[in-house]
C-alpha cells in the first residue's frame, strides 16, 4: 500500500516511514533503515519522529551500525520514553560505552512503570554484564533475575533465548521443554486432534534485540 502510495504521489515522510516498517516486518533491515534515513531528512511533522528514530535505531543496529543507532537517538535527548533509553543502552553496549549504558538503563529502570517494562530493562542489563564482564556474571546475573521473578512475564521461550545466549544450558533447556508442552497441549474443548508438530526451532537471537 505503501509502495504504491509512494509511485503515485511521490516519496513523503509518512509514506517512507511506512514503507521502511513494513520491510522492517519482512526481515528487510537494510531496506527499512535507507527508508527510515530517508524520511527523516525530510520535512514533515514532529508527532512521530521518536518513533522513526526509534526503528531507525532497531534497523541500525541489526545491521551491526551501533554508532548509527547511538546518533539517530540523540536528538531525543532527556526523553520521558523508556524505549528511547532501552534503545539507547542497546546501542551504547554495542559501541562499547558501558558507563553510559549503566546511565540510560538507570533512567529505563526509573521510568519503568509495568512488570513488562522492568523485564524489559533487565533484558538490556544482562546484555551489559555480558558484553562487560562475560558468560559467567551473566549466567549468575539471569539467574537472580529468573528466581526474583523478574523476568516472568518473557514467558518460557524469551527465557530459552536469554539462557541460551549467557550459555545457561540447563535453564535454556528446562525453558524450551516448558514452552514445547504448552505448543504441545491440544486447545480445550475442540472435538478434532492437535496436529503433531517438530517442536521448538531453536534460534540464536541477539540478547539485546
Amino acid at each position: 500500500m505503501a509502495e504504491a502510495a509512494i509511485a503515485r504521489l511521490g516519496a513523503d515522510r509518512s509514506l517512507l516511514s511506512e514503507r521502511g516498517v513494513l520491510k522492517q516486518i519482512l526481515g528487510d533491515q537494510i531496506g527499512a533503515k535507507v527508508d527510515f534515513e530517508q524520511a527523516l531528512a525530510m520535512p514533515g511533522p514532529s508527532a512521530g519522529e521518536t518513533q522513526l528514530r526509534l526503528n531507525l535505531a532497531a534497523t541500525a543496529l541489526a545491521t551491526d551500525e551501533a554508532e548509527l543507532a547511538r546518533q539517530a537517538l540523540a536528538p531525543l535527548g532527556d526523553s520521558d520514553d523508556i524505549d528511547v533509553w532501552l534503545a539507547r543502552g542497546k546501542a551504547l553496549i554495542a559501541i562499547a560505552d558501558f558507563p553510559a549504558a549503566t546511565e540510560a538503563l538507570q533512567q529505563a529502570e526509573a521510568l519503568a512503570k509495568t512488570d513488562r517494562e522492568r523485564a524489559d530493562v533487565a533484558v538490556v542489563r544482562l546484555g551489559l554484564v555480558l558484553a562487560e564482564d562475560g558468560n559467567r556474571p551473566a549466567r549468575s546475573a539471569l539467574r537472580t533475575a529468573e528466581a526474583e521473578g523478574v523476568l516472568a512475564p518473557l514467558g518460557p521461550t524469551e527465557t530459552a533465548y536469554l539462557a541460551g545466549r549467557v550459555g545457561d544450558r540447563s535453564l535454556a533447556y528446562d525453558a524450551f521443554s516448558e514452552a514445547d508442552a504448552k505448543i504441545s497441549l491440544p486447545a480445550p474443548n475442540t472435538l478434532t486432534p492437535p496436529m503433531p508438530h517438530a517442536g521448538i526451532i531453536k534460534m540464536t537471537l541477539p540478547l539485546s534485540g
